[in-house]
This record gives structure tokens, C-alpha cells and sequence, in this order.
């Protein structure tokens, strides 16, 4: 599970981050976070702070969770495809919530992600830059909204 928190005592175990409050939340005060909770419900097997505020998890074939929603810009980054900070982000950690295996700033904040095949994973969000690579004419106000097709690792050739 991921989301935001107000509280400082939120029950850590192998964090990869342990400040409270280092994150730009977009809702001010709090501290993302995500955490995995074992079968059964009855301990954490990892809970940490994250510097963004995540929106959307889902758990891949490996046990490994993505995330994705704002992005703060304490941010870690694997391998971005966006180095520089933007609204939003996408997160693949190892299964022990560790380390990042891919991480990058997307142009705006991420509301929904879901795997595609070949190791794709498609995210949608709202309001991106002006400059966001699109396909067909801009409008005059600039997207509003946007779905992407992300590749973490290219594809074979």
C-alpha cells in the first residue's frame, strides 16, 4: 500500500527513508509513504517514507511495487527518462521496498497505472507542460490530461 501521512510515529520497518516531512506533498503537511503488509495482515515486512506522494500502486509478477502520483523533489532516480522535476513521477522498488529499480519525473501527477506486455507500463494524469511529447495538433490551452506508454527498459530490437 502507499499514500500520504500527518503522522511523524507512522510504524517504520527497513525504511528507505526515516525523515518524516522530507517530501513536497501536494497536500502541505505529511510524508508519502508505502509499506508491505504479509499475508494474513498481522505484521509490516516493510514500511518507509517516500519523498513524493504516491496515488496509484499496483504489485508486479515479482512482488515488486510500482508508484506513481506527485512528485516532491527529494525524488530518487533510476534510470529517468525525465531527470528534472515535474508534477508527476513512476517508481519500480525491489520486493523489499529497498531500493529504486526505475524511477523518473513525468510532467504531470500520475492518477492510475497498469502493466502492458513487454514490461510496458501505462500511467495517466492531468495537466503536463506544454511541451509534453504528443501526437497531433496542440490546443490552444495545452493538454489537460495525458496516458503514456513507459518503458522502464528499452525494447529488445
Amino acid at each position: 500500500m502507499a499514500g500520504i501521512t500527518g503522522f511523524a510515529n507512522f510504524p517504520l520497518v527497513n525504511p528507505m527513508f526515516s525523515t518524516f516531512g522530507t517530501t513536497d506533498t501536494q497536500f502541505g503537511y505529511g510524508s508519502g509513504f508505502v509499506a508491505k503488509i504479509a499475508a494474513g495482515g498481522r505484521s509490516l515486512l516493510f514500511s518507509s517514507f517516500f519523498p513524493a506522494s504516491p496515488f496509484a500502486v499496483t504489485v508486479d509478477s515479482s512482488g515488486e511495487p510500482w508508484l506513481a502520483g506527485g512528485s516532491g523533489v527529494q525524488l530518487p532516480l533510476a534510470q529517468p527518462i525525465q531527470p528534472s522535476a515535474g508534477g508527476g513521477f513512476l517508481t519500480h522498488l525491489n520486493s523489499s521496498g529497498s531500493a529504486a529499480l526505475f524511477s523518473t519525473f513525468l510532467c504531470g501527477g500520475v492518477s492510475s497505472l497498469v502493466f502492458a506486455s513487454g514490461g510496458s507500463v501505462w500511467v495517466a494524469g492531468g495537466a503536463c507542460y506544454n511541451d509534453f511529447p504528443s501526437v497531433g495538433a496542440p490546443t490552444k490551452f495545452g493538454p489537460l490530461g495525458y496516458v503514456a506508454r513507459i518503458y522502464p527498459a528499452p525494447p529488445a530490437s
